[in-house]
């Protein structure tokens, strides 16, 4: 289970908060889903909406009690997301 948000480069683009749960597959992948609050606006609420996400995770170079991970992220309606990010004591 995880909750955060993903943030686009460019400031038109939407802030995307996101809740979602998944499952260890084989031994260094995670799949996973969830809900995503698309943001768009703050004065134009009508812009905002509830929406959901699929992606997987991989997770590499193991230390101490954490892991670098590589992660994708496709959220509708149409966005997909790459990333490069750090978990600790995910796996044991």
């Amino acid at each position: 289970i995880s909750t955060g948000y993903i943030a686009m480069l460019h400031n038109s683009q939407p802030a995307l908060f996101n809740v979602r749960g998944g499952v260890i597959v084989k031994e260094r992948a995670l799949l996973y889903a969830g809900y995503v609050r698309y943001h768009k606006s703050n004065y134009d609420k009508w812009l905002n909406y509830d929406t959901w996400q699929l992606g997987g995770q991989y997770h590499f170079c193991f230390y101490d009690k954490g892991t670098f991970f590589i992660t994708c992220t496709y959220t509708n309606p149409g966005f997909t997301t790459v990333g490069v990010g750090m978990s600790y004591n995910l796996f044991q």
